[in-house]
């Protein structure tokens, strides 16, 4: 029973060097698990910093004469000169551009291995093909497997009355002064729960439904059937894009993009960028020799590129969740969101994450910053268990989230800003602490046995296999 409940990084041989037990050489692709890792904490810091601090929503320097015209609704934030809302910095806790990473990534990861079977000179085409029906297959068993677990998990909480104690501090607003997520509502009797998580899970599967769905088991769930209906986009365009000739499908998924984000579907318009990104990555690292050697002029001037390119990305990625024309380093870059834009404050996150994930997939992951950033042991380990931790830090937040920033202010006071923050970062690093914990054991009991679920199921029916 112990051993059930002990993490991943204190298991086997190297339980004396935490975080770094998988000394397995990593993959090409190894750097993007870095950065999903550091998505992921940066959603959990969102949702954690949004129920008592508006400045998340804002970025640095907003005249106050501004927020008449373009604030939340009902938000009274005016003070917005505080140094880590600058660009970049601001990343730590910005929620938008997360969700853009995660499905560049998502087309990424879907079409990178029907892609690189695509270069063999035997039958590459009739593999790739059958990796994409592969992916197919196990894609509804690994997306919704963890999510529908942890909700029925969530009704159980609720109904044995665990959400009570939250439900109550987050409805005093002296306690949760800015966004109070939504506590479910307890029902009278475990069958009435049970239905009723069943009716709201069930919202996950409509899959066709081109709005956002809230399970209000967790709300944060929405992303889950935006993922899957974009990956049946992403599993139907492969098959007839592969079968076109290099140039020819690089300029096809470019104009792609581009239609299907005029159409208002952004989400769709990301995964698509990552199988533009996926195939010009392996295309490039095909001729290897052609990254690393060269003129040493010509590798700085590369160099220059890219680090222009990464700095723009992160600006891009900085951007605010409201008054974006109004923030002094995003006023010029918010002229290039078109006007009919249906979600313009995601328009420059969704532009810098294409341009981040581009860079560093067309890097090689030897590369000493990418090591230093992405391949280390801690973004590494966040990679593994994302999401795992964008899963569970919902509904622990209910359950633990809000008494524990309660009983840590409690204890510090919150008469003056020292104060305030001591109460609050410790509150932080204990909670966030519990959440990687759980985190960590949802990864192995229940996402890595999904996985296999859906490789034994796959290996079981199929035929083909890639």
């Amino acid at each position: 029973m112990l051993s059930c409940l002990t993490p991943s990084f204190l298991r086997g041989s190297d339980s004396n060097k935490p975080l770094a037990y998988d000394v397995r050489p990593r993959p090409r692709t190894s750097p993007l698990d870095g950065i999903r890792g550091y998505a992921a904490l940066s959603v959990l810091n969102y949702h954690v910093l949004y129920a008592y601090q508006s400045f998340v929503f804002y970025g640095y320097g907003v005249p106050s004469g501004a927020l008449e015209d373009c604030a939340r609704p009902g938000d009274r934030q005016s003070h917005n000169r505080w140094l880590h809302q600058l660009p970049i910095l601001r990343l730590v806790y910005t929620g938008t551009w997360p969700i853009s990473i995660f499905f560049v990534l998502s087309g990424f990861a879907l079409s990178h291995k029907p892609l690189t079977y695509l270069q063999r000179q035997d039958q590459g085409y009739a593999q790739a093909v059958a990796a994409v029906a592969s992916g197919f297959i196990r894609r509804p068993f690994r997306l919704y497997g963890p999510p529908v677990l942890a909700t029925l998990m969530t009704m159980l909480l609720i109904q044995w009355g665990l959400y009570e104690h939250g439900r109550s501090i987050s409805e005093n607003t002296e306690w949760v002064p800015v966004i109070a997520e939504v506590h479910h509502r307890r029902l009278d009797s475990f069958s009435a729960q049970l239905i009723d998580w069943f009716r709201q899970t069930s919202k996950l599967l409509r899959i066709f439904w081109w709005g956002d769905l809230y399970n209000q088991y967790d709300v944060h769930l929405w992303t889950i059937s935006a993922e899957f209906r974009c990956s049946l986009a992403v599993f139907a365009m492969l098959p007839p894009y592969m079968a076109l000739k290099p140039r020819v499908r690089t300029i096809f998924i470019m104009v792609l993009v581009v239609y299907v984000y005029l159409l208002e579907r952004w989400d769709v318009a990301l995964f698509f960028s990552g199988i533009l990104i996926a195939d010009t990555s392996i295309n490039l690292h095909q001729g290897n020799a052609t990254i690393t050697d060269g003129k040493p002029v010509r590798q700085m001037l590369l160099t220059a590129f890219k680090l222009s390119l990464v700095a723009l990305s992160l600006l891009l990625l900085s951007s605010p969740d409201f008054c974006v024309s109004a923030t002094p380093a995003t006023r010029i870059l918010s002229y290039l969101i078109p006007s009919s834009d249906a979600a313009p404050f995601r328009f420059l996150p969704n532009l810098g994450s294409i341009i981040l994930i581009g860079v560093i997939a067309h890097t090689p992951s030897t590369n000493r910053a990418l090591s230093v950033f992405l391949n280390s042991a801690i973004p590494q380990y966040l990679g593994r268990i994302s999401y795992s931790l964008y899963i569970v830090h919902g509904p622990l937040i209910h359950v633990v989230g809000y008494s524990i920033f309660q009983a840590l202010w409690n204890l510090t006071g919150r008469e003056n800003v020292w104060r305030y923050c001591a109460g609050f970062f410790t509150a932080y690093f204990v909670f966030l602490a519990i959440v990687v914990y759980v985190a960590d054991i949802f990864w192995m009991a229940i996402d890595m046995p999904c996985v296999s679920m859906a490789k034994f199921l796959h290996d079981m029916f199929v035929t083909n296999k890639a």
